[in-house]
């Protein structure tokens, strides 16, 4: 009798993966899937052909008929569904990577194209996850990703246990390992848009097997939880297990155009600001600002003003100040190309916070990463030597 084959249309959850079992008499015949299966999920778990086809799933007077073939998808009772994903642990290592590269990219599109894998893959990676973890680590709306309360949990430790793996490979390779791979620096927005980005440039160039992921955030960022290799800031850090290394300082000034000091009332101290239209930024304080404690004053002293204009971009600010519609505070490393130009001056330098330090700083142990260890040696000279130069243009040298 010719062979016959027979698709059972019963719809089950994996299904819409195009996976499907195909059986016979002689048990598992074939796995179908709509792209290519390796490793563990090439091996189809045995059935016995004799159970659950003739007693759950085909009338009898079918399951009699010799030769006869069932494509079943997955799922369907009496069929033991395999994992969406290899569950042995390399499997698993390798699935927490796309779990990593998913977040990092905000979308399974954007994942399979860094990877180099399909989006199908990608999603039966998340899949396996949050069958072996048994819950929720993404919810997906037709826009966007987002993580789960315990998802951001999950990528933070698949960050750490990355990270842990790569840096066994580095002590492994020892000093035959040339800087590769993917760096990912942090830097505030406005360093990243200048200085930042030319150093990151003149760093690819030198160094080809080395990918640089630029991010630009003014916010706090978790390097470890971020997965970030190297970051830039700018401020007093507290004690922790950060690798620091100080690159300079900048100064926290007022400044405002000549033509715009030329035509209005003269700013000798914090108070003449009140008469004085104001640009002002989110971050610098929007409706006041706080000056210290200097000779002249005892204590902190506060000046409100109603401001002409808010922004919450220093670029925004910046422009603005130099056509001449008012004063603005900004760090000095914000003005380098102004004070260069002659088209912005620094006022009230008696009154300014003292300085704040620049740094570059690593996660405990990332320096024995050669691309890590490579961009802190690249970057620290020119980023001393930047802040010198900004340090001499604001204090008029």
């Amino acid at each position: 009798m010719a062979e016959t084959a027979v698709t059972v249309a019963a719809m089950a959850s994996h299904e819409a993966m195009g996976v499907f079992m195909v059986f016979g008499c002689d048990g598992v015949s074939a796995a179908l899937a709509n792209d290519q299966i390796s490793s563990s999920y090439d091996s189809p778990p045995p059935v016995n052909p004799a159970q659950p086809l003739q007693q759950e799933i085909l009338p009898a007077s079918v399951a009699a008929m010799p030769g006869l073939r069932v494509i079943l998808p997955i799922g369907l009772t009496g069929v033991r569904p395999r994992p969406p994903y290899p569950a042995s642990l390399m499997d698993r290592i390798d699935a927490m990577k796309v779990f990593v590269a998913t977040v990092d990219e905000g979308s399974l599109a954007g994942a399979a194209r860094r990877l180099g894998r399909s989006a199908a893959a990608v999603s039966r990676a998340i899949a396996y996850l949050e069958a072996h973890t048994g819950t929720a680590l993404l919810h997906r709306t037709t826009r966007a990703l987002k993580l789960s309360a315990a998802g951001e949990r999950y990528a933070s430790a698949c960050r750490r246990i990355l990270l842990d793996l790569d840096e066994a490979d580095v002590i492994a390779a020892g000093e035959r390992s040339a800087p590769r791979g993917l760096l990912t620096v942090s830097v505030p927005l406005a360093a990243g848009e200048t200085f930042m980005r030319e150093i990151a440039d003149a760093f690819i160039e030198r160094y080809p097997d080395v990918v640089i992921r630029l991010q630009l955030s003014d916010l706090p960022v978790n390097l470890i939880d971020e997965g970030v290799d190297v970051a830039v800031r700018v401020a007093h850090l507290p004690d922790s297990s950060l690798i620091a290394t100080p690159v300079g300082e900048v100064r926290r000034v007022i400044a405002a155009s000549p033509d715009y000091l030329a035509t209005h009332a003269p700013i000798e101290t914090p108070a003449d600001l009140s008469r004085h239209q104001i640009v002002s930024m989110t971050y610098f304080g929007i409706d006041s600002w706080r000056f210290p404690a200097t000779g002249r004053a005892s204590v902190p002293q506060v000046v409100q003003f109603t401001p002409r204009l808010i922004a919450n971009s220093i670029r925004t600010v910046i422009a603005s100040t130099v056509a001449g519609h008012g004063v603005a505070r900004m760090l000095t490393y914000h003005i380098v190309e102004e004070l260069e130009h002659g088209t912005l001056r620094i006022v009230l330098q008696n009154f300014e916070h003292p300085p704040m330090p620049v740094h570059v700083i690593t996660p405990q142990g990332r320096l024995t990463v050669p691309k890590v260890r490579a961009f802190v040696d690249f970057a620290v000279p020119r980023l001393r030597k930047h802040f010198s130069h900004v340090h001499k243009l604001a204090s008029g040298d």
